[in-house]
């Protein structure tokens, strides 16, 4: 018990957590300290996974909310046009909620989140635009994946996630979809896991070319930074550029990471990872959410 606790503490020496960053460009500049918008975190929330979206004239940033408290995210949004600074939450489960892939189809606005936790891949549907939300199916289930998105490529309905492995690796699975979002086939499934698979964030225009963004990470560092690639024939992308957390200028910034992109509009936003050491009552407490969670899930040892 002694050497197992003397383990936990050294697992929870260091805590990482991540903070968005939104400013106004019209290119991919990622100098954010001009023309940015203040997304700040608190005592209880960081924020990551940043989505754009644009209704009725406003622009929303969706994103993960992680509750420090609850050891835990969920989904939450901020109103960009009218400069909000405090978030919504929208969308809370038992289990962690990442990644609020969100999008519209037949005048329907749709959001599928990260639940890898829950095995499962789950569509929802806003009722009342953008806080009313309602579960309508899970698409799959029985599924580890994560950071799933949906491409509308050339009139088809595509779904492409992940599949976790060990030390960050994961490995791509991309099916064909019905109008109601059902499976017709799969049409890929990588049995090659890599470090530059994962989704990282929604597909975007740029220059005319239909751009997807993919993680980087490596063994021991998850999230190091993106690579954009474009397709380049029927579901294969060919890679145009690397960018290395480095690149994001912010301040007197010491971020070690960066994992997600997004670009519409006038805006861009990306997300940072920072690391921190952990006072001893810190460890203790996520030494204790540790346990809760094991207790929760059956694990008794």
């Amino acid at each position: 018990m002694l050497n197992r606790l003397i383990n936990l503490f050294k697992k929870f020496e260091y805590s990482e957590y991540w903070k968005v960053l939104v400013k106004e460009s019209n290119s991919l500049n990622l100098n954010f300290n001009l023309k940015s918008l203040e997304i700040n975190n608190s005592i209880r929330y960081w924020y990551a996974d940043p989505f754009l979206f644009t209704y009725k004239s406003n622009y929303y940033l969706f994103v993960e909310v992680f509750d420090k408290f609850s050891n835990k995210g969920h989904i939450g949004y901020f109103n960009l046009t009218k400069k909000s600074n405090k978030h919504k939450s929208i969308i809370i489960d038992k289990n962690h909620l990442s990644y609020p892939f969100i999008f519209k189809y037949k005048k329907s606005i749709y959001l599928i989140p990260e639940s890898s936790e829950s095995h499962s891949i789950t569509l929802y549907k806003s009722y009342n635009f953008p806080n009313k939300w309602k579960k309508v199916k899970s698409i799959l289930n029985n599924i580890s994946a994560v950071d799933t998105n949906i491409l509308f490529y050339k009139k088809n309905i595509y779904l492409i996630t992940s599949i976790l492995g060990k030390d960050n690796l994961s490995s791509e699975r991309v099916y064909l979809l019905n109008e109601e979002f059902r499976i017709i086939k799969l049409l890929k499934y990588s049995r090659r896991f890599s470090y530059f698979s994962r989704n990282a964030g929604m597909f975007f225009k740029h220059k005319s070319r239909l751009i997807r963004p993919t993680q980087l990470s490596s063994k021991n560092s998850y999230g190091k930074g993106i690579r954009l690639s474009f397709i380049d024939k029927f579901l294969q992308f060919k890679s145009l550029i690397n960018i290395n957390y480095s690149s994001i200028v912010y301040k007197n910034s010491n971020h070690v990471g960066f994992h997600t992109i997004s670009k519409l509009g006038k805006f861009l936003a990306v997300d940072i990872k920072y690391s921190k050491r952990n006072n001893f009552f810190v460890k203790l407490y996520l030494i204790l959410l540790y346990y809760i969670k094991r207790i929760k899930n059956g694990i008794k040892n």
